[in-house]
Parts: C-alpha cells; structure tokens; sequence
C-alpha cells in the first residue's frame, strides 16, 4: 500500500493497489499484513510506492475469532511519529485485509494493547 502522501498534498487516508500473488493458506491474511509490514518490492518503489511502517515494525500475531481478525504488531507500532502516519498504517492495514470475507471486523494492537497502537 501507498503511505497516502501524494505531490502537494497531505492526504493520509489516501492509498493505491498493487497486486501481488501469494501462496494459498489458512493463515493469508498473516501473510498479507507481513507483505505490508515488509513493504514494497521494487517494481512497486519504481511505480511509486512507499511504506508508511517504521523501522523496527512487524507482526506478533494475527488472530481471527468469530469474525473479528486482531492483528498484534510489536510495541515500535505504539508511536509512530505523527497522526498522519498512524493513519496512513491504519488505512494501509484495513484496506488490505477488508475484502476478506471471513472478516467482519478489525482490531489493530501494539505490544498487545489496542489503546497504545498508532499512537501520534
């Protein structure tokens, strides 16, 4: 996903597609929040695409339970420099993972607390 940030503009909650193929599993929407978290592959920078994560990010764990999918990122997700980033992750973690069916809600921590996460 795109950080949102576009020439001249600040809109966080701006983000672009980029199609990727991954392996068929019980756990896809685990690898889709790592793919997120790793950021963009080349051909993905040279279209222009930028990751609004910060150094240090990644998965703990990714849990999905009577259709709400908790996804758990390490406490370097608890401050993440500014609202605009915290929006840009959030924005670039929700729109990944909504068109999942099995999804019906989502619920984003850091460091196992949802109240510390994509904290400005």
């Amino acid at each position: 996903q795109d950080d949102g940030r576009k020439e001249g503009g600040d809109d966080c909650t701006a983000t672009r597609a980029f199609t990727r193929s991954v392996p068929k599993s019980v756990a896809v929407w685990r690898l889709l929040v790592e793919a997120l978290v790793a950021g963009p592959d080349s051909a993905e920078r040279a279209a222009g695409a930028t990751s609004p994560f910060p150094q240090g990010s990644n998965v703990r764990s990714v849990v999905l339970r009577d259709g709400t999918l908790t996804v758990d990122f390490n406490e370097r997700l608890q401050n993440v420099g500014g609202s605009c980033a915290a929006t840009a992750i959030r924005e670039s973690v929700t729109q990944t993972l909504r068109r999942l069916p099995t999804i019906r809600r989502l619920v984003i921590t850091a460091g196992g607390s949802e109240g510390l996460a994509l904290q400005p």
